[in-house]
């Protein structure tokens, strides 16, 4: 009896929809998000994501980019937590920076890093 209940647990179990690591992402209409700049490796800058107050990203380098640096400018830093919210409200995930979006942000030049 023990033995056919197990297996009708995991016949239940198996039939439930996997969840993944973008479903806790997903962003109410009336969450509140913000953001705040962090200290990077060597001297450089990076982001905090808060949904409703928690931590929901921790960015250190530049998304999307290769190294481990962040940003040179904490400018740059800021448009680029603005426009992964933005993503976020969206509900686009991952909420990533792709290459084609590099030039709309309109950011300072990262040379000499």
């Amino acid at each position: 009896m023990k033995t056919l209940l197990f297996c009708l647990l995991l016949l239940f179990a198996a039939t439930l929809p996997a969840q993944t690591a973008t479903d806790s992402l997903r962003v109410s209409a009336d969450a509140e998000l913000s953001w705040m700049l962090i200290q990077a490796p060597e001297n450089t800058y990076g982001y905090m994501i808060l949904m409703d107050g928690n931590l929901l990203i921790w960015q250190e380098n530049q998304p999307g980019k290769p190294g481990t640096l962040g940003f040179k400018y904490k400018e740059n830093a800021a448009r680029v937590a603005e426009f992964i919210i933005s993503k976020l409200r969206r509900n686009e995930l991952p909420p990533s920076v792709k290459e084609e979006d590099w030039p709309l942000l309109n950011l300072k030049p990262e040379t000499g890093l």
